[in-house]
């Protein structure tokens, strides 16, 4: 690292047997599911949690079902447009 450019790095660390180690953008853990993976990878393109969170009372929108709620592999067309405008590209419906 520090030598390609990269834009985010990501850790990989083992999690102790029978602890729950809870991954985040910088950190991921080599139990983790496809889904927690691709919901990391949601902030890389600007995507916003949308899970209720004591800590973040004022977070809207929350429970949406979707990959950035519950890892579900629900992603809405308002999520793709947010990372097409962030890439400075746009959403072609199919």
């Amino acid at each position: 690292m520090g030598d390609s450019n990269e834009h985010h790095a990501v850790r990989v660390r083992q999690c102790p047997a029978g602890e729950f180690c809870r991954s985040n953008t910088g950190l991921w853990d080599t139990n983790d599911t496809g889904a927690v993976a691709a919901h990391e990878c949601g902030h890389f393109f600007g995507l916003a949690d949308e899970y209720a969170d004591a800590n973040c009372p004022n977070r809207n929108p929350v429970n949406t079902g979707t990959i950035m709620d519950n890892n579900s592999n629900v992603v809405p067309a308002r999520m793709m447009t947010r990372f097409a405008n962030n890439i400075g590209s746009n959403v072609v419906a199919i």
